[in-house]
Formats: C-alpha cells, structure tokens, sequence
C-alpha cells in the first residue's frame, strides 16, 4: 500500500485536485487543488500550502488585542516615516506565487468549456469564431510587420486589441451586451470607415477583380483579409444560431456576437484598400486586376466562331 506522501505526490504529477485516503476512505484535497483555488479555504486541509492563514483561531484574549493594535500602529508608524523620508514604502509579505496550469487534459476528449458555460464540442460555431478571431489577429500581426507604412502598423495594432475583446466577448456563455458596447460600440466602426475612406481617397478607382500578387506586404493584408471574411461567416452563423434558439428573425441591437460580425465586416474591407495601398507603394510590382467581363466575352466569341458540332 502505498503511503499517503506518494499517493499525494502522484495526484499533483497527474494535475489531480483530489486522492482517496486508503486509511479513512476520505476524499483529500492534493496541494496542486490548493494552488488552482489561488487561496486558504480555512478548512484546516492536510496539503494546504498557506499555512492555514484563513483557518479560525481560538478566542483571542484582550491583551492579545491590544497587543496586535500596538503592533499595527507601529507598523503604520514606520512606513509613514520611510514616506516622509523618500524612501520607498515598505512592500507587503509577497504571496506564494500560483502555479500556471499551462495544460490540463481535460480537453482531450474533443470538448471545451466557454465561460460560465457547459461544455462544447470543440467544433461548436462558437469555438469555430473564436479560432478565427485569434488567427485573424496572428494573420494582421505578420501584416503589421510586413507593411512599411508605420501608420498601417500601427492601426494594425489597435485592431488587435479589439479583436482580443472580441475573443473575450465570444468565450463568454453570457455575453454582456454592455461589454460589447465598450469594445464595438459605433465609434470604433467610425474609425474605421473613416481610415477606409481616407486610404481609398489616395488609390485610382477600380473597375476590375483585383489579383492578389507581391509585394509582400499587400500579400500579407489580403492573407489577413481573408482570414477575416471566414471569422465574419462564422460569427454570423453563431449570431443566427441564437435568433433561431430566441426564436427571433429580426436582429437585436443589443447582441453583442452581431456587434462583432459587423465590426469584422468593416475590417475586411479596411485590409482589402490596404493591401491596394501597399501594392501601389511598390512600383516594382503594380497592383495586378483581372476584367471577368471581358474575358467571359472572349470565352463566348471564341465558342460562336468555332466549328459547331452536328
């Protein structure tokens, strides 16, 4: 049988928050559990890593009081002469740093969990949003470092940030609607329309398909562009999801998935007259465009002309 040190240790190699007491049959709390919960729960647990600083103590006694009251008034006293002194404040006891749970297992049987939310496949229309939002952000990052143009770069990075705000948004069972406001309320999309019109204003008209070719950072737009488009059909999917489920056909201005659907809307087609901007940078490649039209009719001289088949 093995001992309860070793049991224990196994239980925390493992990442489990519990182990069965051979002795008394008993569920027990591991350390790996105590460190997950971040704090003493103040039931004098066997592994508790804090010293049972929450656990009651005994009645304490009047001299006991006043002993700590003295205590604490001198302590006050001393950082109020390290202040007055230019010295630093004095720093509180430092807490034991929490373990980071870098991996847990619990997604490797195919289902996650949203927050505050049950668990889902991971192929769930929320998940599929949330993979699109976070590689669209990856996609704008290599953007940013590919484009030349410091303003694109930086604009690049303010988006990211709200696409971290989507994500947070998305993982959310329980989406607040004010949350959505604050990181997709109609002043972003502004910004938005505004540096599109701004940059289409300096490009000449387009009147045919646009081919996606060098330079690099024009590439790297229309890479991220389409990333964009694939994150904004998975957002819809989910916002229509939840109509059918509201059993409403009509949008709602407080849903705060549609906030975001919309908000990658006006982003792809930023990233489409950016990567037009970075390819008429470049002089060694000009922007590259394709006419459907005549080459459709092309297509059908060609048929008229040819030798009919009997």
């Amino acid at each position: 049988m093995k001992s309860i040190e070793e049991l224990h240790e196994v239980a925390c190699a493992n990442g489990e928050e519990t182990y069965i007491d051979p002795k008394s049959g008993l569920t027990v709390f591991t350390e790996f559990a105590h460190l997950q919960r971040g704090s003493c729960c103040g039931s004098r647990c066997r592994h508790c890593p804090y010293n049972h600083v929450n656990v009651r103590r005994s009645e304490t006694t009047h001299v006991q009081l006043l002993a700590r009251l003295v205590s604490w008034l001198l302590e006050q006293l001393a950082r109020l002469a390290a202040v007055f002194s230019g010295a630093k404040r004095a720093s509180a006891i430092p807490r034991k740093r929490r373990k980071s749970a870098l991996y847990t297992r619990k997604g490797d049987g195919g289902y996650t969990r949203v927050l505050g939310g049950d668990a889902l496949p991971k192929h769930a229309a929320v998940c599929e949003a949330m993979g699109d939002v976070d590689e669209l952000s990856v996609k704008l990052g290599m953007a940013a470092y590919r484009s030349e143009r410091k303003d694109v770069a930086d604009f690049v990075f303010r988006v990211q940030q709200r696409l971290l705000d989507a994500g947070a948004v998305l993982a959310a069972a329980d989406s607040s609607s004010g949350i959505a406001r604050r990181a997709f309320n109609p002043t972003e999309l502004e910004v938005l329309e505004r540096e599109i019109d701004a940059v289409d204003a300096t490009l000449p008209p387009l009147r045919h398909f646009v081919v996606p070719q060098p330079p690099s950072a024009a590439l790297a737009l229309h890479d991220a562009r389409a990333v964009c488009r694939r994150a904004e059909r998975h957002v819809w999917r989910l916002v229509l999801d939840h109509r059918s489920v509201d059993r409403q056909s009509s949008p709602r201005e407080d849903d705060p998935h549609e906030a975001i659907a919309k908000y990658l809307n006006r982003l792809s087609d930023y990233l489409f007259v950016a990567a037009r901007q970075a390819a008429h940078d470049q002089r060694d490649h000009p922007e590259v465009t394709y006419d459907v039209s005549a080459s459709t009719r092309r297509r059908l001289l060609a048929f008229d002309d040819g030798p009919s088949v009997r």
